[in-house]
């Protein structure tokens, strides 16, 4: 599981992904935060890199395989 606090500067739709599956896509406010899992068994990601979309337009990537920190 995973927790991200979103620190735009209005309401907005954040969207995480990978190539395969889509882990969060909701609507959060400035400074809210906002918690995801893996689909796996354990709750792991398909893939090492998630993608966060905010608005539609990619905003980051975040590794999230335990070789690098966050």
């Amino acid at each position: 599981m995973l927790s991200l606090v979103y620190d735009g500067p209005a309401p907005a739709m954040v969207r995480v992904s990978d190539s395969e599956d889509v882990y969060f896509n909701g609507m959060v406010e400035p400074g809210e935060p906002f918690t995801f899992q893996g689909t796996d068994d354990d709750g792991k990601f398909q893939k090492n890199e998630l993608t966060i979309t905010v608005n539609g337009a990619e905003d980051t990537t975040i590794h999230v395989s335990c070789s690098q920190d966050i």
